[in-house]
């Protein structure tokens, strides 16, 4: 287009003794963020002993003491569930909490607590109520009515964390720190934007506000053909 120059956008120098990490403060909000990372390392923690006995089910004379016969599916759902869907979601609301406010408190907690007993509800399930592995899904589940109790419990505490997110997002202003200067540097185009227009007159009573090549006449629907008479800048 006339009068514009494409280039790399090129991000501002970072600001001499700007804030750059994450504020933590508050004993609310460090309980919270400790509760969600505890619950993340217990996941870790339960999909290490589902590895374990992923070897043990094909270990001879050991597999007879597992409960199902077809343990190695079974701990194979558990891990995948625990090392990815419950870590996932846990160390999202770790960050969130961390960065969050404080408002909507009594949305945090009751959401940690409702996570937590769907987790371990799901991770009991193979031993006292194993069920049929399906392996279908990108998250694997077991057709046993405890372990899916037990991820609709993970889904709703999952959910309660979403919407005290979002009632605990800080607001931004009009001053930015060094945290958000680099996502508004790469948000910006990478061309200048034009200051006046070169190829036209300014907007009259029919012309589109910005800068055409083309003639200066444009007709309105419904009306005769106007001359743009406004000269200026777009």
């Amino acid at each position: 287009m006339p009068g514009l120059r494409a280039g790399p956008a090129t991000p501002p120098p970072a600001r001499l003794g700007a804030d750059y990490q994450l504020d933590v403060s508050g004993e609310a909000r460090l309980a919270l963020g400790r509760g969600w990372l505890g619950l993340g390392l217990a996941a870790l923690i339960g999909s290490g002993i589902f590895s374990v006995l992923l070897v043990a089910s094909r270990t001879p004379y050991v597999n007879r003491w597992l409960p199902a016969a077809d343990f190695f599916q079974i701990s194979l759902v558990l891990h995948v569930d625990l090392s990815v869907l419950v870590w996932f979601v846990a160390m999202a609301g770790l960050l969130w909490s961390l960065y969050g406010t404080a408002r909507a408190q009594w949305l945090a907690w009751p959401g940690l607590w409702i996570t937590a007993a769907g987790t371990l509800a799901m991770a009991l399930a193979p031993f006292l109520n194993p069920g049929q592995p399906i392996m279908a899904n990108y998250i694997p589940v077991l057709e046993s009515p405890l372990f899916l109790a037990g991820l609709v419990m993970f889904g709703l505490g999952a959910t309660l964390l979403v919407l005290r997110s979002l009632l605990a997002a800080p607001r931004l202003g009009m001053r930015y720190d060094g945290r958000a200067r680099w996502a508004s540097a790469w948000a910006r185009p990478p061309w200048p934007r034009p200051s006046a227009c070169s190829a036209s007159p300014g907007p009259g009573p029919c012309c589109p506000p910005r800068c055409t090549a083309r003639p200066t006449t444009r007709s309105c629907s419904g009306a005769a053909a106007m001359p743009c008479s406004s000269p200026g800048p777009c």
